[in-house]
């Protein structure tokens, strides 16, 4: 952050660190510092309010709805997004919806259709034009990782008949990934 304080994979990262370990507080702070934020699409930074705001008063029912909301809606904007709803609903406690979310972004199926390809309202994270799954393996995903669908999307992405070919387990598979 000291060298590159705007550099957008740096400042996501840092953000989604603060925002799902505990200190929310800290993240608000983090977006609304505009002069020290990346450029970022106007209805990227709206969903980013949203989700913290509702990560922040984990009470308030109808914030939680529209954060979940706003959230679908955003996957379909284009895969960097689709990536971020992927964390931010399983943040919010929404594993089913997550998953809903990441069957359309790495399968190309279900009710959330997440696009190959970048768009205008689409924020220019990292390299984009090949579908990631780290977001699959961090900790604020454990729940998606303990969903009785979770390894069927595994073994529809292939990457459990990889796991099989390489002989290996996967942590979440033996309970070594913290989460599960």
């Amino acid at each position: 952050m000291t060298l590159w304080p705007r550099h957008p994979a740096i400042w996501f990262a840092r953000l989604w660190s603060l925002a799902f370990t505990g200190r929310v507080r800290q993240a608000i702070q983090q977006l609304a510092d505009a002069p020290a934020r990346p450029d970022v699409p106007p209805p990227v930074l709206a969903t980013l309010e949203l989700t913290l705001s509702s990560l922040a008063e984990l009470d308030d029912r109808a914030l939680h709805a529209q954060a979940v909301e706003r959230n679908l809606r955003s996957a379909e904007q284009g895969p960097a997004q689709g990536l971020a709803a992927v964390m931010h609903l399983a943040g919010l406690g929404e594993a089913d919806v997550a998953l809903r979310v990441a069957e359309g972004y790495l399968l190309r199926r279900g009710p959330v259709s997440v696009g190959v390809h970048k768009t205008a309202s689409d924020p220019s994270i990292t390299d984009q034009h090949r579908r990631v799954t780290q977001m699959l393996f961090l900790p604020v995903t454990a729940d998606l990782r303990a969903h009785p669908r979770f390894l069927r999307l595994c073994e529809e992405m292939g990457m459990a008949a990889y796991w099989e070919a390489a002989g290996v387990t996967p942590d979440f598979l033996t309970g070594a990934d913290g989460g599960t």
